[in-house]
């Protein structure tokens, strides 16, 4: 499986995390948002991974693409808030591979920016490592 691959498989569910409990939410408009993420490539432009729409709320406010049977394979995120910026980490292991993430996503009312880096360590193979960039947009209110 490619690295661009992997990552798009791994990093989304990188991004099921919540706010819950965090002293503090960032500056978020609840409600329909439109996503799209890219893989950052040096010396080239963007590749478009996904893109998707997803309502989001102060207790669920990170880009999400379920995906249950991959999310079994992840450990529990650790994340943090602070101001209006979500960070987290999160190691998933797939097969002979083990991926870990790190990254942040900066809001800012119906505006979302986030990055992300991931490293891919297949078995017997050298380390891969890419970082990928999430936008998002508000659209409307929740369907």
């Amino acid at each position: 499986m490619s690295l661009a691959r992997l990552a798009a498989r791994l990093t989304l569910p990188a991004l099921l995390l919540s706010a819950a409990g965090a002293s503090a939410a960032p500056n978020i408009e609840e409600g329909l948002w439109e996503f799209e993420m890219k893989l950052a490539v040096p010396g080239a432009p963007p590749i478009s991974l996904a893109r998707y729409t997803q309502c989001l709320t102060r207790d669920h406010m990170l880009p999400t693409q379920r995906d249950p049977e991959l999310e079994k394979k992840c450990e529990a995120p650790k994340q943090s808030v602070k101001g209006n910026t979500v960070s987290w980490t999160l190691r998933c292991k797939e097969g002979g591979s083990v991926m870990e993430i790190s990254g942040k996503a900066t809001y800012s009312g119906n505006r979302m920016n986030g990055v992300f880096k991931s490293t891919v360590r297949h078995k017997g193979q050298k380390e891969e490592t890419s970082t990928s960039e999430v936008s998002g947009k508000r659209i409307g209110p929740c369907r």
